[in-house]
């Protein structure tokens, strides 16, 4: 009856490796209350085997540790739809500094550039935004031709390394 049980958590659990308490020898992930294996949860984790922590909503594991990075912000994408030719689509982008730290934005633009793609950023994205404090800027997509479009929205930082690279994408018409 213990091994039918067994094989019932395990097949529920769809982590379990050995019939052992969950550990560093049989759990890459970290160790629920139940004894489970929890594995691939950006906003739960630990060292490997140990007790799982919960990441607060502006944390994410990194190493099994919580970790807040510089900045984070909204949506992977920003899709414009279809815009006619001689007219421009806009878009607002929220984001929040999810850090300690003031987060200054020295430049932000988009790859390809704008003469190419079509897409661009207001000015107002250059800023300093305070720690836990949220800021919008605006995109705006005017289409250089008939056809689709799309770019990769970059911000120079002093974050450093790019955190945030949504793709913003568009259809000229």
């Amino acid at each position: 009856m213990k091994l039918a049980a067994f094989f019932l958590t395990c097949l529920l659990a769809l982590s379990c490796v050995s019939h052992e308490r969950c550990g560093p020898t049989n759990c890459s992930g970290c160790c629920n209350p139940n004894d489970l294996c929890v594995e691939n949860d950006p906003h739960v984790c630990s060292p490997a085997g140990a007790a799982c922590a919960e990441c607060d909503q502006f944390s994410i594991c990194v190493s099994g540790g919580c970790v807040r990075p510089p900045f984070f912000m909204g949506p992977a994408t920003v899709d414009f739809g279809q815009v006619a030719l001689g007219t421009t689509g806009s878009a607002m982008l929220t984001f929040t500094n999810g850090g300690d730290q003031a987060l200054v934005i020295r430049d932000a633009g988009v790859e390809p550039p704008t003469e190419f793609s079509g897409f661009g950023v207001s000015a107002d994205a250059i800023r300093t935004v305070a720690p836990k404090d949220t800021a919008t800027i605006v995109l705006t997509f005017s289409p250089p031709s008939i056809g689709g479009f799309g770019g990769t929205l970059i911000f120079d930082s002093n974050a450093g390394e790019p955190l945030y690279q949504p793709q913003v994408l568009g259809t000229g018409m």
